[in-house]
């Protein structure tokens, strides 16, 4: 979860780094700006534990906790292809529950998007709860 945190640390920094821009250039009241954080919900790969490797996971492969141990400075480098835990899966899709590999639960399609557009949309803060399909 440690990998998942700092990856949402840095998206914010970055969507930072645009809002900004648009702020500089005296033109974000009137500009939408739409984030959609990813394609699915979260995946249940990582199996019971979490794994340093998909890899491993696709080939049935499921190391111990002291052999993951091995590659912990690793993790969300360069050289990982680490997935969370299933659990944790489930966590981070809440309120919905299953993950990406079971469609028929709305866990596994649903996805959080922000929209900005200060002139455009008077009702700030607020929540929508209609669907939206976007192709990837």
């Amino acid at each position: 979860v440690e990998v998942f945190a700092a990856y949402v640390a840095y998206n914010d920094h970055e969507i930072g780094r645009v809002i900004q821009h648009f702020k500089d250039l005296g033109r974000y009241d009137n500009t939408l700006i739409i984030y959609q954080n990813g394609d699915n919900g979260t995946s249940a790969e990582g199996g019971p534990e979490g794994t340093f490797s998909e890899v491993a996971f696709f080939n049935g492969v499921a190391p111990s906790i002291d052999t993951q141990m091995k590659f912990y400075d690793a993790w969300g480098t360069e050289f990982a292809y680490n997935h969370m835990s299933a659990g944790w899966s489930w966590a981070f899709d809440t309120p919905f529950d299953w993950f990406k590999q079971n469609a028929s639960r709305l866990g596994g399609i649903n996805q959080n998007m922000v929209v900005t557009w200060p002139k455009g949309i008077k009702d700030k803060g607020g929540l929508r709860n209609q669907f939206m399909h976007v192709i990837d």
